[in-house]
């Protein structure tokens, strides 16, 4: 090949690489306008799938981030207006996700509290999952979390045993106060006059701890049994599918996903 048609050669080429480096660098804009016009279009539905596609991925830089989590809110509202429950959730937590910031919270913590309403019925870890990313989203929200602790049910089992046998070391103190009450009285019996007064003042202590163990053990082994029995804890939170949809910049809670079926 000659001097000139090398030159010719490696101008081609390094022109079609320019080209590839510029193509590489513009599809996010590309995909988050195409969701746009999706959008405009009334394919709420297409342009979420879309934008979740290549979010997933990685592929939106900061700024298209930003902007997609605006088309994602507002296809959440589109979705949700059109009875689109899940849509509208899936839409509205990807949008959370994906600018944390810049979102209008209490709207989208709707979305996703709604959804968890929707299914708890049929899936309560799935639904504990999504109410407390609702109270996660909009931390003012208090219907998600007071529907989260319901789904939480009543921990207690362990608690229950700990007072329980807290109440049970106060039985014994009872009890060792209620004996060491009773051999003080035998030893008045029995004891000259000089130390009748000294064993008088320990039987009183030891039967005034003996009533008070007695009254506080009753109280506690009340509450431990109490507790015990009203242990109901509801199901781990699972994320239902498909949430959580993508990678986030801020902290997401750590709640175990579900692999599909």
């Amino acid at each position: 090949m000659t001097a000139a048609g090398v030159l010719t050669y490696g101008g081609a080429m390094w022109t079609l690489i320019c080209a590839l480096l510029a193509v590489a660098g513009e599809p996010a804009t590309g995909v988050v306008d195409d969701a746009a016009a999706r959008l405009e279009r009334g394919q709420a539905t297409e342009a979420v799938g879309l934008l979740l596609r290549h979010a997933r991925q990685g592929e939106l830089a900061d700024a298209d981030r930003r902007r997609a989590a605006t088309l994602l809110a507002r296809a959440a509202n589109v979705l949700a207006g059109g009875g689109e429950m899940k849509g509208a959730a899936v839409a509205a937590d990807a949008a959370f996700t994906l600018d944390p910031e810049g979102s209008d919270r209490p709207t989208l913590a709707r979305h996703v509290l709604a959804w968890a309403r929707a299914i708890v019925d049929d899936d309560e870890a799935g639904a504990r999952a999504l109410a407390e990313r609702a109270g996660v989203i909009d931390g003012g929200n208090s219907e998600a979390v007071a529907f989260a602790a319901e789904l939480a049910g009543t921990d207690s089992w362990t608690s229950g045993h700990l007072t329980l046998g807290a109440g049970l070391g106060l039985w014994i103190g009872s009890v060792t106060g209620l004996v060491v009450a009773a051999d003080r009285d035998r030893l008045i019996r029995s004891a000259g006059g000089a130390d009748v007064e000294g064993l008088a003042f320990e039987r009183d202590v030891a039967t005034g701890v003996m009533w008070g163990a007695a009254a506080a053990a009753a109280v506690t082994s009340g509450i431990g049994l109490a507790l015990i029995f009203a242990h109901d804890p509801g199901p781990d939170p699972v994320w239902p599918h498909p949430f959580p949809a993508l990678p986030s910049l801020a902290d997401a809670p750590s709640t175990p996903t579900r692999t599909p079926p």
